[in-house]
């Protein structure tokens, strides 16, 4: 499955092995007990659903930024630091 990383949110959008394209929603549920709510409802409705850890998040992110800087030109390390600071 390949991610596609916009404004801190993760889309998956394309199954490789079967070549089907996909969507998936993103939640940040407030509590624990609502993840387990969220995951009992998606249980019920016959959905796979996942949990999936903020620090995972943030690594793909970062993994993604890393790949769009390797195909652009260079910048400037102002530039660089913003774009980490965000």
């Amino acid at each position: 499955m390949e991610f596609c990383i916009k404004k801190n949110c993760i889309f998956a959008n394309c199954d490789k092995k079967n070549r089907k394209i996909m969507e998936a929603v993103v939640i940040k549920p407030r509590s624990r007990s609502d993840v387990r709510f969220l995951l009992d409802f998606a249980k019920r409705m016959g959905v796979l659903a996942k949990t999936i850890d903020t620090k995972k998040i943030e690594d793909a992110k970062f993994v993604s930024m890393i790949e769009e800087g390797l195909r652009t030109e260079s910048v400037s390390r102002s530039e660089v630091m913003k774009v980490l600071k965000q």
